[in-house]
């Protein structure tokens, strides 16, 4: 209480001088400012501490905050506030007057700081940029209180997220990678507890046309789809809406607009740089190239190879099932699953069918079916099982005539039919079955006024396709070698009965024996690697049973026995021979079956009775049985079957007349096929040509081919197969030649060696000394239909150029015994053109031109091997070659 009496006494004190002074006389102006500084928004409160400011009604005051704000007219005890938004130091001007008195007054002065606030905002320029590669860009920003005032202490941090650099200055670089980057660059304010953000868009914009790819793509066949090029910088930068064009480098691989639309073509395959697409901008232009695979389209076709077969009972064949989409391709990954119709036989998984013990005639003996993804085809084949069967010759065509007729029945002797094997001739001896029980061989003995010309033949069992071996060279009592490659003989071409062995062409003549003596009936051991035969010295010695190798070495005699021995067979086992042996001489020679070791050990007879003639003594198959032809009955010769040990004789022919020499066939094995082998449709389109045009195009590979024969010369065509001078022709061209000359179409001339003979398919491959030679292309019968236009190139009848015929296929046939398909046509063909191609319109080989066909009913025929039969035995013959 005594404080504030104290200074209430004070101030009466103070205001005292004031009470009486004059309207011309003013205090000194005071005052006080709260706060005198600090952040913005900063409110400041004025306390006017002007002495005896409030004594006098006519004294106001005048202020003037600094920031262009005043207030006027206020009285000393009026509250004085203010508020500063801005940044800065601010003088407060305080003018005292009287209004009584003007024109005088009395003024002070303070100052209040304001600083700026709290960050609250900022800036950053610009907000969106589009620059090229490395350009650079400074960005800016500027960081505000609430009130507007820039935050100059505030941190600030840059970042860019992927389109180029930038430093703590905010200068930016923009990167290699064109492109829009939405936010890419970052700024970061920082004050105090504040943290604030904000984000620029980056366009960068790619270099220049540098480069143009063309990614590879797949496809199914005749399907399509539009391509687009991809064209970028030299940073790899993609530039699109370029000016693009598009072309097919490769024809076969398709077809495309120009805008890029791509069709694939119906055949598929892989096609390197096919496709070009250019790409311009300005005044660059640049290339790309494009591969393209083209896959199979949709499963749709099953086919199985081989087709329709006759087989013998438990034999083998292998069978291939191959899958194509609707224009021919062949599809791989098929899951196939195959099973026999009942009794037909059994097959693996893999396709391996034995057949059965049951003979029939199975029409879907073999089925396939083929699965992939979705989808599922089937196929059915038929099978013929064939009984074990007899050919013997006969005489009930017309018993007066000398001329005996071929006839076939199975080996219980049912289902008799006759064989039409020669039209003209007289069938001598026994008939030859060929290991693979497809082929005879025989001899054929044809009249012609008054001379007799001998010729060997062989034909499918059924009689068909009938050919000749030779001719004229006194063959007698033939046997196959168990391959099929060459026969053994009796010749009497010298005058002496000698034992030969000749090629199953005909060629390469060897003597084995070369005694003066009677020599006859040989007979291959089953491993090829003996020959059987008879031997009688002079007119009174009997003939016995000699061995020798198949060279004509190792003579050794296996039955010295005193008694006629006639017709050895060796043993499907090679260790015994069967034989006809004489069991009485008087009053007439009997003769009878016996058995002995291939050693000549242990000899027994089998059967056989005096009086009677058992001849012609044959081993089935198995070696259980023997088929031989006997006049037991009625003093007329019929065929019978006996078991090895002389048991179960059985009488299969009963007729009045002569049944004789019989054969017991060797059951047929199966064909070789490969999966090549399985003929499909084929649809693809591929361009043709003129014969002009296919003639221009081919005929430096084609050359002719001239050969010294050791009885005069002879001609034919070959083709190039290899660039390396591999040539392929026929067998019968080349087949006993000393020489060999190759012409080729440009005239020059080389000397060829023989690499490798399938005398069987009459192929060869000879080789001449000359490398980068043009080559013409295998194709195959898929497609291949009657009717279709072909075109023979050879050197026929004596010409030194290359002759083109054109024609057309006339039938495509399929020769079972050689298992070979031959294509006919009315083509033009003559001495000369054998081995020359036979030509597609597409420029493929599908054929090798024979001109030697012999046989009933296809004389003066055009025909070809098949390009099939060309490719599954090819490999073997290059093998033989040692070319890979």
């Amino acid at each position: 209480m005594k404080k504030i009496v104290l200074v209430l006494l004070a101030l009466i004190i103070l205001t005292v001088p004031l009470i009486g002074t004059s309207c011309d006389k003013l205090p000194q102006v005071t005052f006080e400012a709260n706060p005198n500084s600090g952040n913005a928004l900063l409110k400041v409160v004025f306390n006017n501490t002007t002495p005896d400011g409030g004594k006098n009604s006519s004294v106001v005051y005048d202020w003037d905050f600094g920031d262009g704000q005043t207030k006027t007219g206020a009285s000393f005890s009026e509250v004085i506030s203010h508020e500063y938004s801005k940044v800065g130091t601010y003088t407060i001007t305080l003018i005292c007057y009287n209004t009584k008195a003007p024109g005088k007054s009395t003024t002070t002065t303070r100052t209040v700081t304001v600083t700026h606030g709290a960050l609250d905002t900022f800036t950053l320029t610009p907000e969106t940029v589009e620059l090229s590669i490395g350009q650079t860009q400074t960005f800016k920003t500027e960081a505000f209180d609430s009130s507007g005032n820039q935050v100059t202490d505030a941190v600030i941090s840059w970042q860019s997220t992927g389109a180029g650099t930038i430093t703590e200055s905010g200068l930016f670089t923009a990167g290699n990678i064109a492109g829009i980057y939405s936010k890419d660059i970052t700024v970061t304010a920082e004050l105090d507890a504040s943290k604030l953000n904000k984000s620029a868009d980056v366009v960068i914009k790619p270099d220049p046309l540098e480069t143009t790819t063309l990614e590879s793509f797949t496809i199914n066949a005749g399907g399509n789809i539009q391509l687009a090029a991809v064209a970028k910088d030299k940073h790899g930068n993609v530039l699109k809406g370029l000016e693009t064009t598009w072309s097919m480098d490769n024809t076969s691989a398709g077809a495309i607009t120009a805008g890029g639309l791509y069709t694939a073509p119906k055949k598929a395959g892989s096609f390197i740089g096919a496709i070009k697409v250019t790409v311009k901008q300005g005044d660059k232009i640049v290339e790309a190239i494009g591969n393209v695979t083209v896959n199979p389209g949709k499963m749709t076709q099953l086919e199985i190879a081989p087709g329709t077969i006759n087989i013998g009972m438990r034999m083998t064949q292998q069978y291939y099932a191959v899958c194509a989409d609707e224009y021919g391709n062949r599809i791989s990954g098929v899951s196939y699953i195959w099973s026999t119709e009942n009794n037909a036989g059994q097959i693996t998984p893999n396709g391996l069918f034995t057949a059965s013990a049951i003979p029939g005639n199975y029409q879907n003996g073999i089925t396939v079916e083929g699965t992939k993804g979705d989808v599922t085809l089937k196929k059915n084949i038929r099978v013929n099982v064939e009984n074990d069967r007899i050919v013997f010759l006969s005489s009930r065509n017309d018993p007066d005539d000398e001329d005996y007729i071929v006839y076939i029945m199975d080996a219980d002797g049912s289902n008799e039919e006759k064989l039409n094997l020669s039209a003209a001739g007289t069938i001598l001896d026994r008939i030859v079955s060929s290991a693979d029980g497809q082929r005879l061989l025989y001899i054929d003995v044809v009249v012609s006024g008054s001379e007799m010309t001998d010729y060997t033949r062989i034909s499918n069992t059924d009689g068909s396709w009938v050919s000749t071996v030779s001719s004229g060279g006194e063959v007698f009592e033939p046997s196959l070698s168990p391959d099929g490659e060459k026969l053994v003989y009796q010749s009497w071409a010298e005058d002496d009965a000698e034992i030969c062995v000749m090629d199953i062409d005909g060629a390469n003549i060897v003597k084995l024996t070369n005694d003066q003596d009677y020599d006859d009936y040989p007979d291959w051991s089953p491993d090829g690697r003996k020959i059987a035969y008879v031997h009688q010295v002079g007119d009174n010695d009997l003939p016995k049973i000699y061995i020798m190798n198949a060279d004509g070495s190792g003579k050794q005699l296996v039955s010295p026995d005193i008694s006629y021995n006639l017709f050895p067979q060796w043993s499907p086992d090679g260790k015994e021979i069967l034989f006809q042996t004489s069991l009485f001489f008087l009053p007439n020679i009997s003769w009878g079956i016996a058995i002995m070791n291939s050693d000549g050990t242990n000899k027994r007879n089998i059967y056989g009775e005096n009086g009677f003639s058992c001849q012609y003594p044959r081993w089935s198959p198995d070696g259980s049985k023997i088929v031989f032809a006997s006049n037991e009955n009625d003093g007329q010769y019929d065929i019978y079957t006996v078991d090895k040990d002389g048991t179960n004789l059985t009488r299969l022919t009963t007729h009045e007349h002569i049944d004789y020499s019989p054969t017991w066939l060797n059951p047929k094995k199966g064909v070789e096929v490969k999966e090549t082998s399985v003929n499909i449709h084929e649809d693809f389109d591929e361009p043709s040509m003129t014969a002009q045009e296919l003639s221009t195009q081919v005929k430096q590979s084609v050359v002719r081919i001239e050969v010294t024969l050791p009885d005069g010369t002879a001609s034919g065509t070959g083709f190039v197969i290899r660039q390396n001078g591999v040539i392929l022709t026929n067998n019968h061209v080349i087949s006993d030649a000393e020489t060999i000359k190759v012409y080729f179409n440009d005239g020059i001339e080389s000397t060829a060696t023989v690499l490798a003979r399938d005398m069987l398919h009459d192929m060869a491959l000879i080789k001449v000394d000359k490398t980068g030679l043009p080559t013409l292309e295998l194709s195959s019968l898929c497609g291949v239909e009657s009717g279709q236009q072909v075109v023979v190139l050879g050197y026929p009848l004596g010409n030194q150029n290359v002759s083109v015929t054109s024609g057309l296929v006339s039938s495509i046939e399929f020769d079972e015994g050689r298992n070979t398909t031959w294509i006919q046509t009315d083509s033009a063909i003559n001495p000369g053109n054998s081995g020359g191609p036979l030509m597609n319109m597409h420029g493929k080989v599908i054929g090798i031109v024979t001109a030697k066909i012999f046989g009933v009913g296809i004389e003066g025929m055009g025909y070809a091997i098949a390009a099939d039969t060309v490719s599954l035995y090819l490999a073997a013959l290059l093998r033989e070659a040692g070319i890979s």
